[in-house]
């Protein structure tokens, strides 16, 4: 087995392999036959290749690192010995067995990775060479893949048609939304990235030959961890690996989700400007006080009855004042609310006609989507709603177990009918209620953001086509609209037991988001009677207080050229050479005088700096002094004189960001510029892309626990970092980790600050 390392071109995929130079090689240990399908996960790669003479086939598992055999059962079933492209799905593989005869049959089965052993299988007559599998069920094609099936997870074939691309497929991966396909045309060798429904081609790749003369497309292919992986037929095997981290740069989960996006450039600019945003999360079970609909997952057959019978009855928000809520949001700075017309339960917190399991067949028996809409409207805040396209109600009523991704049949990607279900749903709600701003799709887009852009062209759908990372902050700034969804406590929903965050850490938190370039929605949860609860409203409250004061430096903001000095965050205003700097995490008492130092900001001859809110000329109760802001530079940095004079609280004490106004700003410095590449092992990659205005600069790598979804409301760990290296020329470093499952990112120590790379 040969591995080879090949970089791409930062703006793109290249036209062909050939190009590419290759690095090293890594021979596969053992005998392979004729080899077929490739698949790898975690260091580890899956085989599959038939013994003609012998009339056996076999899924072989082999170290990555090393191309060590480590085990290999046979797969052959009767006359059926032929595997083909291969599919990891979950903690199973899908391996179709044909016979070896172009109008044979085939099994697929599916194996578990632990043990190889069969989990379920399904016949089909046709020869089919190889399976991907999509959110959607399976995807296989026959012999040169001359026609194109589709499958559920449990064997019912749901579509068969001819191939449109000019590719007979050796084996295909489904991959950030397309279906990445490597096989050989007329004119060779090729890897297409096709549209998954319709396969049309996307963009290709010319593959070529190996130094054997063997199309490096002829039989399999895999992509995993930001490589390409092609295994072609020229014994002794071997598998070529080209690093796609160049292409991950420039677009990864991001590009993904903007495929197929019909967000208008210029609206997204209008959703980056807002800047901060309400979430209300609220459904009928919020009479319990559990977790907003996630209860009834694994629940008895007597509890989801009870749920979905008794529950509505007991739905009653006699408190509930759309207005208050508008009014106070406005207040807090909100330029734009969320609300949850349906969440994962089913229950639609509008008049609607797609369902009995609603507001209207409850006591209240009203449409609080209205009410929200028309509050919100009146206050000039931009209207979003959130849907889940799960729905457990639709679950109950036709059938279906009530479950969860990544468990087969549980979305609409795999139930058709559901997927019909939630458009209607959609129609509606884009037909009844006026201007849709925003709309957070909490499951698989397809489709119901294609309705909501039909009817209204100017809608942003944010969860289903922008990153919009949930209950955490990215440790990057991203040069795009993306959005953190964040609550007041720990729970979406109202949890009478609740423990709330600060006000204090809630704003900084708005201050990172909008320092890194993002939208800040922030979660509320009304209570059953409507209202917003004590520490709720009194955080809000908090955060008007201050937003009063400071609400210039979050709108219409874009990074600075850093994120942040230590406790320093900066923001830039988008058209205008202003710089805000929020001194953050130090308590602040008014008529305290204090001395900062900005290494990143440079002030010129028009410049002017002055705390946010205050005059600079008077101190209450001290005429004798002028609290003016005053500055100098010089080589060292930016060096600002401030004192507090607006007081706030009545210890006259400030725990909240102090915000410094700087206009006629220049940039000080120029940036290094650092990524975090891979990990295979203990080992992991980054790259330093840039040293910035530096002679030197020290890379590294630091790390800590990795939090799964169900830690995910469990406190953060601090990172732990490795020793730093030293570094004069740009280029790929590396570093090992200690045994255990990490997150990490790589660093680039500058002499004047420190910088990361995503964390991965």
């Amino acid at each position: 087995m040969v591995f080879a390392v090949l970089l791409l071109a930062a703006g793109g995929l290249p036209q062909s392999l050939a190009s590419l130079p290759l690095e090293r090689t890594i021979p596969l240990d053992g005998p392979t036959y004729h080899v077929q399908g490739l698949a790898v996960r975690g260091g580890k790669l899956w085989v599959t290749s038939v013994d003609r003479r012998n009339q056996r086939g076999y899924l072989s598992e082999f170290d990555e690192a090393t191309g060590r055999l480590l085990r290999s059962v046979q797969v052959q079933s009767g006359s059926k010995y032929h595997p083909g492209g291969v599919a990891i799905d979950g903690e199973t593989i899908w391996v179709p067995v044909a016979e070896y005869k172009r109008d044979g049959t085939s099994t697929i089965q599916q194996r578990s990775l632990a043990t190889l052993s069969v989990v379920r299988e399904f016949d089909v007559a046709d020869h089919i060479g190889c399976v991907a599998a999509t959110p959607a069920g399976l995807i296989g094609g026959n012999w040169g893949a001359q026609t194109i099936y589709q499958w559920t997870r449990d064997g019912l074939q749901t579509d068969s048609r001819p191939n449109p691309a000019p590719l007979a497929v050796q084996d295909w991966k489904f991959d950030s939304g397309s279906l990445v396909a490597s096989g050989l045309s007329k004119s060779g060798g090729e890897i297409r990235w096709l549209d998954p429904e319709s396969l049309a081609t996307q963009r290709k790749l010319g593959a070529g030959v190996t130094d054997r003369n063997v199309a490096y497309t002829h039989e399999g292919m895999e992509i995993a961890g930001g490589k390409l992986y092609l295994l072609p037929e020229d014994e002794p095997s071997r598998v070529f690996v080209f690093a796609l981290a160049a292409q991950q740069r420039s677009g990864g989960s991001t590009h993904a989700l903007q495929e197929g996006s019909l967000n208008k450039p210029e609206r997204l600019e209008w959703f980056r400007d807002l800047g901060f945003g309400m979430f209300i999360h609220w459904g009928v079970d919020v009479s319990l006080g559990s977790v907003i609909s996630h209860s009834l997952v694994g629940a008895s057959a007597d509890y989801q009855k009870r749920y979905f019978e008794v529950l509505p009855r007991y739905f009653n928000p006699d408190k509930y004042d759309a207005r208050k809520w508008a009014a106070l949001a406005k207040l807090a700075g909100m330029r734009y609310a969320v609300f949850t017309t349906k969440h994962h339960s089913g229950f639609a917190m509008w008049d609607t006609r797609t369902t009995p399991f609603s507001v209207m067949n409850t006591p209240y028996g009203k449409d609080i989507v209205r009410a929200f809409t028309e509050a919100f409207r009146a206050e000039g805040i931009a209207i979003g709603f959130y849907i889940s396209p799960d729905d457990f109600w639709w679950f109950h009523q036709n059938g279906y177990e009530i479950k969860r991704p990544p468990a087969p049949m549980t979305t609409t990607r795999e139930i058709p009918a559901m997927r019909e279900y939630d458009v209607r749903q959609v129609r509606e709600l884009f037909t009844n209620y006026g201007k849709v701003d925003v709309f957070f799709i909490d499951g698989p887009p397809d489709g119901l953001r294609e309705e909501a852009w039909k009817i209204q062209p100017d809608v942003i759908v944010t969860r289903g086509a922008i990153e919009t990372p949930e209950q955490h902050v990215p440790g990057i700034p991203m040069d795009t609209a993306w959005e953190a969804n964040l609550t007041v406590g720990d729970a979406w929903q109202h949890k009478p037991a609740d423990q709330p965050k600060s006000s204090a850490v809630l704003i900084q938190t708005l201050v990172e988001v909008r320092a890194k370039g993002g939208n800040f929605l922030l979660n509320v949860g009304p209570r059953p009677d409507g209202e917003l609860s004590q520490a709720e409203e009194a955080r809000l409250r908090d955060i008007a207080l201050w937003n009063f004061v400071n609400h210039e430096s979050l709108e219409a903001v874009r990074p600075w050229v850093i994120t942040n000095e230590q406790n320093i965050w900066f923001t830039r205003k988008k058209n205008e050479p202003t710089v805000y700097a929020f001194v953050t995490r130090s308590p602040w008492k008014l008529g305290e005088k204090r001395t900062i130092t900005l290494k990143s900001v440079r002030a010129t001859a028009q410049t002017q700096i002055e705390i946010l809110g205050q005059s600079g000329e008077i101190l209450e109760y001290r005429p004798d002094v002028k609290p003016k802001t005053t500055f100098t530079q010089d080589q060292d940095g930016l060096h600002i004189t401030a004192m507090t004079a607006q007081r706030m609280y009545d210890d006259r004490r400030w725990d909240k960001p102090v915000v410094l106004r700087i206009t006629h700003a220049e940039a000080a410095l120029k940036p290094p510029r650092v990524v975090t590449l891979d990990r295979n092992g203990r080992a992991v990659r980054g790259e330093l892309l840039s040293m910035g205005d530096a002679s030197q600069v020290d890379t590294g790598f630091e790390y800590r626990p990795r939090k799964g979804l169900t830690d995910l409301y469990e406190k953060t760990e601090p990172w732990r970092s490795l020793p730093l290296t030293p570094r004069t020329t740009t280029g790929v470093f590396t570093a090992e980790l200690p045994e255990g499952d990490w997150e990490f990112r790589a660093v680039v120590k500058h002499p004047l600050l420190t910088l990361y790379g995503a964390e991965k």
